[in-house]
């Protein structure tokens, strides 16, 4: 049965969420629980409206963060918004001490926390082909993450190459992620071409995903793709992973640290993941789903 968009109310808080592409596929994902349970539509601005297309308690704004903020201010002057709540799930400056869903669950006030992220995909895009036929499973990677914000989260280029030899003779890859991420060997490269919601068509392809935290984790999880993902120790696994996955976590007495400026340790959470440990990780977690699959 359908959604009567008509029958839900409006809320009169309009909720402004900044933050990387990852978070607001987490946002949307509360967002849908709170709708439901609420029977209300929300209004966002964000810089990612194309992650919250679809989701039919969400109302996003159309402009520029700059333009939004000036909205949001004229609407609560006019007294058509009651609030606008900055949305964040830091606890006063620190690093979350409890999953971030849990968190912007807890801030909106869902009382069910989701357990993974939710995306919103039309049936054409379900259906969308953007990879090649192969006798060989595709398995999506990633060589980089951002690192205006920080390089404590990466793992390195080297590393994932080295998976990519290891396993290319069973497997079939796939590099996502931003333009100028230095391309692996022997993958097909989809880095920088493609939208965020293309990404999710091609990882609908795909039998499973190596990478780090960030958005291709999330939206990996988003599609039930058994993943296997080099954490390190800048975040943990309880902060945003999700227990199905492979969770490659460095405990050290630094971490999780949430560092931003460069790592005083070399990132000794991060060498001591070997490409070699990941791809017996992989091969013992494809191993399991086989065997699901087969039961």
């Amino acid at each position: 049965m359908g959604i009567k968009l008509s029958n839900l109310h409006i809320s009169r808080e309009l909720l402004l969420y900044y933050h990387g592409i990852g978070d607001s596929l987490l946002l949307s994902t509360v967002l849908y629980g709170l709708g439901r349970q609420n029977q209300q539509r929300y209004v966002v601005g964000s810089a990612h409206p194309e992650i919250f297309e679809g989701n039919p308690y969400v109302i996003h704004l159309p402009f520029s963060q700059s333009a939004n903020y000036k909205i949001a201010r004229i609407l609560e002057l006019l007294g058509v918004v009651k609030k606008i709540t900055h949305v964040d799930y830091y606890q006063e400056g620190h690093p979350p001490k409890k999953h971030i869903l849990q968190l912007l669950s807890e801030r909106l006030g869902l009382r069910k926390t989701p357990s993974h992220p939710l995306i919103m995909l039309s049936d054409e895009e379900m259906s969308a082909r953007l990879l090649p036929s192969s006798e060989k499973p595709w398995v999506a990677i990633q060589s980089t993450g951002i690192k205006d914000w920080t390089d404590n989260k990466n793992w390195g280029a080297s590393n994932f190459n080295e998976v990519v030899r290891l396993l290319s003779d069973r497997y079939c890859f796939v590099q996502l992620g931003n333009k100028g991420d230095p391309v692996l060997d022997g993958v097909i490269d989809r880095t920088g071409d493609l939208s965020f919601r293309k990404v999710f068509c091609v990882l609908n392809q795909c039998s499973s995903f190596i990478g780090q935290v960030g958005f291709l984790m999330h939206a990996a999880s988003a599609l039930r793709l058994p993943s296997v993902i080099i954490y390190g120790g800048f975040e943990a696994p309880w902060q945003s992973g999700y227990i199905e996955n492979i969770n490659l976590f460095t405990k050290l007495h630094c971490s999780p640290c949430w560092l931003e400026e460069k790592c005083p340790w070399d990132k000794k959470c991060m060498t001591e993941i070997t490409p070699a440990r990941v791809c017996e990780e992989f091969k013992i977690m494809m191993g399991k789903r086989l065997c699901f699959i087969q039961q």
